[in-house]
């Protein structure tokens, strides 16, 4: 992901790259990337609870690839939501998905546009 997006900013094109970016790992390549672009940030945000019931749900209805693991990731501790919270220095919105989107989803596609 991080060769493509890099050579998709080099040739002028825009793109959208779309993960669960875990601070420790990401601030180390990531906020280079996001210097040669006009990037925005969103942050989805939830409670612990709803992010463990949304991939119960989504391993119970099957058609994931098993490289997924996701019965073992979800007997694992979690980590804490706040360490997904990267500064990199470009606008950002913070995005609650507990009951739909708030703020509104036509609000986060302006804020991007």
């Amino acid at each position: 992901m991080r060769s493509l997006a890099a050579r998709s900013l080099a040739s002028g094109a825009s793109l959208i790259i779309e993960a669960n970016f875990h601070r420790e790992r990401s601030l180390a390549w990531l906020p280079e990337l996001v210097k040669r672009s006009d990037g925005r940030f969103v942050l989805c945000r939830t409670s612990p609870e709803v992010i463990r019931a949304r991939f119960a749900a989504r391993m119970s209805a099957g058609g994931r690839h098993p490289v997924h693991l996701d019965a073992e990731i979800l007997e694992d501790e979690w980590p804490d939501p706040a360490e997904f919270e990267l500064d990199l220095d470009v606008p950002s919105v913070v995005v609650d998905t507990t009951f739909g989107y708030v703020p509104d989803l036509d609000s986060v596609v302006r804020f991007i546009a």
